[in-house]
């Protein structure tokens, strides 16, 4: 359409719209000067034009091409994001959603709900969303050809069967929610979405995937008092291996960030503790801040003493971070027999060159510097068969590092030299 065509030539929406307003204008002033004493209902008219006619002609030109939502969305960037770190249920969700299309002039979307009984919910401007039963499932091929790229996009890179699909419930651009690797929701437009906008909703998907997963857990676990307990027992096991919250690595500080520790839905573990020095004497040390990729029992957070154990036995040989993720890795698939999957941060403190070393594990993981937040490319687990420690990367810190894990700040590093 030729309204696409041109929506990303935003200079369009201007010089159209200025000459609307300078034409309108224009002619009011003539009609002020030739007829304000012969015809006052002319010049009456052509005010009422230029006020009443004028300004909604630009609005609409502006709306069409796509730059009164440019704006909108620089203009609440700072909405949005507080809006997105909000979803923490189900119901935050709705609400976001209901907000989405207000702020982004949305018409209409829906979001699929993947579970033991699968449900949409249907959302239209001014009106509240709408729950139905999800009739005609999507087929397992489909949900394994949205669940292969989680980026947002439009049907057109779809195959055919499914872009017929979609094309029959007027859905013209997707974004799959998802958990880990696993399809767990679909948000389905009725647009085509701005290219500026994409990472935006691909964040949010980010976070509607965990409330989505939390509020699922939340409905299983009560159903067994024992699993209610082994969480409990899980925590206090936690607690017991994480008991210490600040430790000194040379001219570095390491502290648990409690208030986030505690509200945090999974069981981790953090230490740190001194290796075996570098080359020239000076001092090394290490840090873990590490969680188990499955849920927390008490089976499950007894593994995290193992992994403890571990940490602390083979630092004292090691000299780098990259060996001792090696290390930790052979004796996890050795000992273990792969029953012990780790993800989260192994840090090394190199005080003499204010340098940290980190390699990551795993995904959903996060670290603020004095340049922000970063977030880091999802990398193999620790505790696997054909791991190799890649992916490690030196901060030199001005100020405190913050360490994140499945969106929550649990670790500060302060100190070294700014």
């Amino acid at each position: 359409m030729f309204w696409q065509r041109v929506r990303s030539l935003p200079w369009w929406a201007i010089s159209l719209s200025l000459g609307v307003n300078i034409i309108s204008l224009m002619a009011a002033i003539f009609a002020i000067s030739q007829f304000r004493d012969e015809l006052p209902v002319v010049v009456v008219a052509f005010l009422f034009v230029h006020i009443f006619v004028a300004q909604p002609v630009k609005d609409f030109i502006i709306s069409r091409m796509g730059l009164g939502a440019r704006y909108s969305t620089q203009a609440s960037f700072v909405s949005f994001d507080n809006r997105v770190s909000r979803i923490t249920r189900l119901g935050d969700v709705l609400d976001f959603l209901s907000w989405l299309i207000r702020a982004w002039r949305i018409g209409r979307l829906r979001l699929l709900v993947f579970d033991n009984e699968d449900f949409i919910y249907y959302f239209a401007l001014g009106k509240k969303p709408r729950k139905m039963r999800l009739r005609d499932e999507l087929t397992d091929a489909f949900r394994d050809e949205i669940a292969a790229d989680k980026t947002s996009r439009a049907i057109s890179s779809l195959s055919t069967p499914l872009k017929n699909y979609m094309q029959s419930r007027k859905v013209k651009f997707i974004t799959p929610v998802m958990f880990r690797d696993r399809l767990i929701g679909l948000i389905g437009f009725n647009d085509i979405l701005d290219r500026a906008r994409l990472p935006l909703i691909d964040h949010a998907a980010h976070r509607i995937g965990l409330a989505l997963e939390n509020e699922q857990l939340e409905r299983t676990v009560p159903r067994s008092e024992f699993l209610k307990k082994e969480f409990k027992l899980a925590e206090r096991i936690e607690r017991h291996l994480s008991g210490v919250s600040h430790y000194q690595a040379g001219t570095f500080a390491i502290q648990k960030l409690d208030t986030a520790w505690d509200k945090k839905h999974f069981a981790a573990i953090f230490g740190c503790t001194q290796g075996s020095g570098e080359q020239g004497g000076a001092a090394i040390y290490f840090a873990m801040l590490l969680r188990l990729n499955v849920a927390s029992t008490r089976s499950n957070a007894l593994q995290l003493f193992s992994a403890q154990g571990y940490f602390y036995s083979l630092c004292r040989n090691q000299t780098n971070v990259e060996g001792l993720a090696s290390a930790m890795n052979r004796s996890l698939v050795e000992n273990e027999n792969g029953a012990i999957v780790l993800e989260g941060f192994l840090v090394g403190f190199h005080s003499a060159e204010n340098r940290l070393r980190l390699i990551t594990f795993g995904s959903h993981l996060a670290y603020r510097d004095q340049s922000g937040w970063t977030w880091i490319k999802e990398n193999g687990l620790l505790g696997i068969r054909g791991f190799e420690p890649s992916g490690a990367f030196d901060l030199y810190p001005g100020k405190e590092v913050i360490l994140s894990m499945r969106e929550y700040p649990l670790l500060m590093i302060s100190g070294g030299r700014a």
